[in-house]
């Protein structure tokens, strides 16, 4: 494989529109690449590795701007062309490299070698499937949930003091030297949120059987592991997560316990 001409290190944000025909023929090119080795396998990916680089770059870039000068016509201009041409045309470019190194009949030899390259073969067996479940509306359906549970939370108010506070933000009232009101305050947020209590759970309910069904449609067990890939999480595990969560409880009870020892006696 020919090393490719265009170097994203010298890419100077200034000159981005106009590099971007060449970056354009480059990701093209690599489609064509004839990946006849294990070793010209791994460049390949580098290669793969060092464009996403600049095309993340490109689109920070082009964020930043826009978000200086919402004003500024010709910024707005140059965001929206790469939202709406420039990325979708590389994100298409990527499905089909990711297939073609996915395909390649060196690629189980490459992971033999460096079992690193694993993740990537999980990552991108992952993300083929997902082109494929994004033919149906499960992901719209999963975000109707989100926008109905916000929909009735925006309706859950209470009254203070004459006042329509929304509930959550109420809670912030709880805090009062008066302690009747404290308790008349925290009663009626429970009051409130126990009228929502059984519209929350159907929504929930639904949500999860959803959320359920696109991880296993997409090769996991459950949600939560669907969404730890998703999230990009590979320096560590869910286990590493529950573990923390259980050494930070027993060392907030130890201390809890110690503290109230030392109050006990003093």
């Amino acid at each position: 494989m020919n090393k490719h001409q265009f170097n994203y290190q010298h890419i100077k944000p200034k000159t981005l529109n106009q590099n971007w025909q060449l970056l354009k023929k480059e990701v093209l090119d690599l489609n064509n690449c004839d990946l006849s080795s294990p070793e010209i396998l791994e460049q390949y990916i580098d290669k793969v590795n060092e464009f996403d680089v600049l095309v993340q770059q490109m689109d920070d870039w082009f964020y930043i701007k826009s978000l200086q000068n919402t004003k500024d016509e010709k910024a707005q201009k140059e965001k929206s062309n790469f939202d709406l041409n420039l990325q979708p045309f590389y994100k298409k470019q990527r499905k089909r490299i990711d297939l073609k190194i996915l395909e390649s009949p060196f690629f189980e030899a490459l992971i033999k070698e460096q079992p690193l390259y694993k993740i990537l073969q999980e990552k991108i067996k992952h993300e083929q499937l997902e082109v494929v479940e994004k033919d149906n509306d499960l992901d719209n359906k999963i975000s109707e949930t989100v926008t109905l549970y916000n929909k009735e939370l925006a309706t859950m108010n209470i009254e203070i003091d004459g006042e329509q506070i929304f509930t959550l933000a109420a809670i912030s009232k709880v805090k009062d030297a008066n302690r009747e009101k404290r308790k008349s305050r925290y009663y009626a947020i429970l009051k409130k949120e126990s009228e929502f209590i059984e519209t929350f759970n159907t929504i929930y309910d639904q949500q999860i059987k959803l959320r359920t069904t696109k991880a296993k449609a997409m090769g996991f067990a459950n949600y939560r592991d669907y969404n730890w890939w998703e999230k990009k999480c590979t320096d560590y595990q869910p286990e590493d997560v529950d573990n923390s969560v259980i050494q930070l409880k027993t060392y907030l009870y130890r201390y809890n316990k110690d503290l109230l020892i030392y109050k006990s006696k003093h």
